[in-house]
């Protein structure tokens, strides 16, 4: 606590008192921050949600899924092919194609060995592979 002077003028009298007034500062400093900050923000505080909390068995199931895509990508024929610059964005060099959890980045102008399940993403995408030989 800080003390202040406070100087009161009595007219009546033409006295000038002088009282000694105990006040804190601290929280008149507070107070004043707290009112700025009402004035400032007045869109309501909006609180992040939670992460959803995985069950261990949810955790298995995906792991399972992504080894079992694993497995059909290796297993699936493949094919070389070569995936086009793209002249709306000439520096995108990559492109990044995800099947189940399995994510391929694939270099834009080189010649690659994917899956058929990949080009076939990859002409959806529209992104128009070309076979290579």
């Amino acid at each position: 606590m800080a003390k202040k002077k406070k100087n009161t003028q009595v007219t009546e009298e033409e006295n000038v008192n002088t009282e000694e007034v105990m006040v804190d500062e601290s929280s008149e400093e507070e107070g004043v921050e707290q009112g700025l900050a009402d004035e400032r923000d007045q869109a309501p505080i909006i609180k992040k949600p939670e992460p959803p909390k995985l069950d261990g068995a949810i955790e298995k199931q995906v792991t399972a899924m992504g080894k079992d895509t694993a497995k059909k990508l290796r297993n699936s024929p493949q094919e070389k092919v070569r995936v086009p610059k793209d002249p709306l964005n000439p520096k995108d060099s990559f492109v990044v194609v995800g099947i189940n959890g399995w994510n391929l980045q694939i270099q834009r102008e080189v010649d690659v060995h994917l899956p058929k399940p990949v080009i076939d993403l990859l002409r959806l995408g529209g992104y128009n592979p070309t076979l290579v030989k």
